[in-house]
């Protein structure tokens, strides 16, 4: 029995939207930043923002801008965490580690916890706001 293109070609159930592979990129440089390159993340997440920060899809201008203000938030942190660590002994001091396991396990996880669901909802097709330091997306 002879089986029709229908049948073995299914329809595919993930419906792309406009500028949903820019929004997917810059949440995933993002998470990138955060956890295994910080450095050329942050490159690769800036050029892509000041590239395309005017883009005519509102969903990639969401995501872009949201992992931007995001990434630069989540840098700011690490520089007042080492300030904090300088100002209670640098980082000979007992209290180094209790700072930065504190750091680690509320900042850090929550940066990391926020940029997953931003990108999942970019992988949706939809749009996202980080809570407290993020703007709501028009459109």
């Amino acid at each position: 029995m002879q089986h029709s293109d229908a049948e073995n070609n299914p329809p595919s159930s993930i419906e792309e939207h406009p500028g949903q592979a820019l929004a997917v990129a810059a949440e995933l440089f993002f998470l990138l930043n955060l956890v295994f390159l910080p450095i050329v993340g942050f490159i690769i997440l800036s050029g892509l923002y000041l590239r395309y920060k005017n883009h005519p899809v509102p969903l990639a201008r969401c995501h872009l801008r949201q992992a931007f203000i995001a990434s630069l938030w989540s840098g700011v942190m690490l520089v007042l965490v080492n300030a904090v660590i300088l100002f209670f002994g640098g980082y000979d001091s007992p209290a180094v580690w209790i700072i930065v396991i504190l750091y680690l396990t509320s900042f850090h996880t929550a940066f990391i916890m926020f940029g997953t669901f931003a990108l999942t909802r970019a992988m949706n097709g939809r749009h996202y706001h980080y809570p407290l330091i993020g703007r709501k997306c028009l459109g």
